[in-house]
Formats: structure tokens, sequence, C-alpha cells
């Protein structure tokens, strides 16, 4: 897992060419005047997800892992807090889904779990071993979010 500002995007274009594709979209783009959909940067190779929510109280959360894809996971507007651990300390309570490249899970221990805070203009980097519980709002303040996440194929 990585978390950084965007402003900072340099640092990680060097990580892979979706990374890198992906952060500069973000870098470039005025989400202020981008819908709610999907967006294809390089077929389904690379796209982008921006959606609106409120975020969630913390018993509403769950954890997910991915296997195909990394997760850039970047706050437009509100702010967030993201659980994150390493898939080996969780276990899964459903089936993975290969269409939506997710599966569910719990932590075996809760002591294996952190929590980052994301604000605007933040993102976070989830690999495949990254389980993690996005929209999560901090101090159980739960406010208005737009998100964009980045699929990069792993």
């Amino acid at each position: 897992m990585i978390k950084d500002n965007i402003e900072n995007y340099k640092i990680y274009s060097g990580l892979s060419y979706g990374i890198k594709l992906g952060l500069e979209y973000l870098k470039d783009t005025d989400f202020s005047k981008i819908e709610n959909g999907k967006y294809l940067l390089n077929d389904e190779i690379v796209y982008a997800n921006v959606q609106d929510y409120t975020s969630k109280k913390l018993e509403e959360g769950k954890f997910e892992a991915h296997r195909n894809y990394i997760d850039i996971q970047y706050i437009a507007e509100g702010e967030e807090q993201i659980g994150v651990g390493d898939i080996s300390n969780y276990k899964s309570f459903t089936k993975y889904v290969e269409e939506n490249d997710i599966e569910f899970l719990n932590p075996i221990d809760e002591k294996f779990s952190t929590f980052i805070k994301l604000k605007k203009g933040d993102f976070a980097i989830f690999y495949p071993h990254d389980a993690h519980m996005p929209q999560i709002a901090i101090d159980d303040n739960q406010k208005h979010v737009k998100k964009v996440v980045i699929k990069v194929q792993y």
C-alpha cells in the first residue's frame, strides 16, 4: 500500500505504465466537471470509476481484495479513512467473484488492520495483497465524498 498526495505523483510513475497513466489522469482532470461513471483510459487495462457517496460508519464497512487489478483510490472531494492490512491476515467470507474482481474478507485479528486518512488530493494504491476497507467516515463524521478509483490490470 502506498499513500501520498497527487502533487507527488511523479515519484510513483516508474512503478508501471498503468499506474503512471492513472496518476496523470488524476492530476490533470477537474473532477468537479466529470459525471459519475466508468472511463476507459487504456481499454480495460486501465480505467477510472468516478463515484459520489456519503462515507459510512465503521461497523458498516467491509474489507475487500482484488486479484486482477491494482486500485488507485483518489479523493476528489471530502475525506475518509480506509482500513488496510496484508491479505494473509484475513479470511474470505464470500466467494471470489471474477467478473467484478472482488472478494470480501474478515480480519483474523483486528490488530493486523490499520486505518489511513485521506483528504482532498490524497490517493492510496492498493495491490492484490492489500486487503482494504474504503469509504469509512473519520470519527463517525459522515460526509459527502467524490472519489475516483483507477483500476490498473495487474
